[in-house]
């Protein structure tokens, strides 16, 4: 039978480990503003609505990449391993969407090692471990 003692020191965790939640929560809704200098194409498409047009320019910007880089990515040629860049062209102006720009960056890059990651609910876990022993 588990004593009184044990169960209030479980509860206090159990409560610590929401009271952690709550705060990681609360973080992560509050909107993000920038101070100071304006936001460069490197934050801004992340940020910007999907339909937003972007030129070669903003593009090589967002992932510091050069205009070469870029241009060889419109249409590869054939056999290559490359994966073409979703763009439109208007009387001889290529212009991107943000959002689909943002599905090719994403679907072409691959997580060689994952970071530390220590969040609430692995704090909170570890916490009541050490109370339950």
């Amino acid at each position: 039978m588990v004593s009184a003692a044990r169960l209030a020191a479980i509860a206090d965790g159990l409560e610590a480990l929401a009271s952690d939640i709550r705060e990681a929560l609360a973080d992560a809704s509050a909107p993000v503003v920038s101070q100071g200098a304006a936001m460069t194409w490197r934050e801004r498409v992340w940020d910007c609505q999907p339909d937003t047009r972007m030129s070669v320019r903003e593009v090589c910007e967002a992932f510091d990449r050069s205009r070469a880089w870029v241009t060889s990515r419109l249409n590869p040629p054939d056999g290559s391993r490359m994966v073409p860049i979703p763009h439109r062209k208007r009387d001889g102006v290529i212009t991107f969407t943000a959002g689909e720009i943002r599905v090719w960056w994403t679907q072409l890059e691959t997580i060689e090692r994952m970071g530390p990651a220590e969040t609430a609910i692995e704090r909170g876990a570890l916490r009541l471990r050490r109370i339950a022993r």
